[in-house]
């Protein structure tokens, strides 16, 4: 029995560039899963595997430098708690559906 090396498969899907990234984030994402000490950068079109150190739930993106809560897995909020900070985004949410269904 053989394990593939991931340059082995990289190598054999050398002419199919999108099945490879699909594979590589289907990859990341089981380590993710798999994982609680890292998580998915939630940056629009990033694809950084972020990982905790276990000591400060701030943390940084290396590929976008954008400033992330590792526990409610959503940019850095300065001076809130992550639950008011979700208090915030979800009343800012229910704002934005009343005025798209035309409510004030």
């Amino acid at each position: 029995s053989h394990l593939l090396l991931k340059q082995e498969i990289k190598d054999c899907l050398r002419d199919k560039e999108a099945v490879w990234k699909r594979w590589n984030r289907l990859l990341r994402a089981k380590e993710c899963e798999k994982d609680k000490t890292k998580m998915w950068c939630p940056s629009y079109r990033c694809e950084s595997v972020l990982s905790y150190d276990g000591k400060n739930c701030r943390i940084q993106c290396p590929s976008c430098e954008k400033s992330l809560c590792f526990y409610c897995k959503t940019p850095w909020h300065e001076g809130s708690t992550c639950r008011e900070n979700k208090r915030k985004r979800l009343d800012t949410e229910h704002k934005t559906r009343r005025k798209q269904k035309g409510g004030s």
